[in-house]
C-alpha cells in the first residue's frame, strides 16, 4: 500500500514493469521544429526515457522510506491478514517474493528486496525469495517484449524451477 502523498510521485511512465512511455504516443512532445528529425526524436527519447527511469527507482527505493512508511507496514500487515485468512479457511499460504527484473548484477532494489522479506519473515510468514534464481541472469532476456517486462517462458521455467521443490515439500 501507499500512502497518497507517495503514490502521487509516481508517473507510471515506465514502472520497470511496463514501459509505458513507448506504447503508443507519448504524452511529451519536441518543439514543432525538431519533430521532422528522426535524431533529435531518437535523443529525445532515450533522454526522457533514462529520466523516467532514474525518477521510478528512485520511487520504488522508497517505497519502504519515511515518506511512505506507513503503507509499508500496512502491506506487511495485509499479508499477515491473507495468511490468517488461509489458516482459517484451513489453507496453505506461501509468499514467493519475485524481483523486478532489471539488472541483476547491480539489482537495485536489493535494500527494498531485503526489508520486505525482513518484514515478512518477522511476522512469521513463510515467504520464498526469487531474487538468488534471477542471479547472473540478463534481465531483458527474460522479459516478454521491451515494452512489458514481465517474464517470458525463460523467466517463467526459471521461477518453476525454483518453486518446484519447495512447493513438492509442502504437499502431503
Amino acid at each position: 500500500q501507499q500512502e497518497p502523498s507517495w503514490a502521487e510521485r509516481q508517473e507510471f511512465l515506465n514502472d520497470l514493469i511496463l514501459n509505458r512511455q513507448h506504447m503508443g504516443e507519448p504524452d511529451w512532445k519536441l518543439p514543432v521544429i525538431l519533430r521532422w528529425s528522426a535524431l533529435a526524436e531518437l535523443l529525445a527519447s532515450r533522454r526522457r526515457g533514462a529520466e523516467a527511469t532514474e525518477a521510478t527507482l528512485a520511487w520504488y527505493r522508497g517505497m519502504n522510506g519515511t515518506e511512505n512508511r506507513a503503507g509499508f507496514e500496512r502491506t506487511i500487515d495485509d499479508i499477515v491478514a491473507m495468511e490468517v485468512a488461509a489458516q482459517v479457511a484451513g489453507a496453505e499460504f506461501l509468499v514467493v517474493l519475485l524481483p523486478l527484473l532489471v539488472d541483476f548484477d547491480a539489482y537495485p532494489f536489493t535494500d527494498l528486496h531485503d526489508a520486505t522479506l525482513a518484514g515478512i519473515e518477522a511476522r512469521g510468514v513463510d515467504a520464498i525469495d526469487l531474487l538468488p534464481t534471477f542471479a547472473g541472469q540478463d534481465a531483458s532476456a527474460l522479459w516478454v517484449h521491451a515494452v512489458d517486462m514481465h517474464p517470458n517462458a525463460a523467466g517463467h521455467a526459471l521461477i518453476a524451477e525454483a518453486l518446484a521443490e519447495p512447493l513438492r515439500q509442502r504437499l502431503p
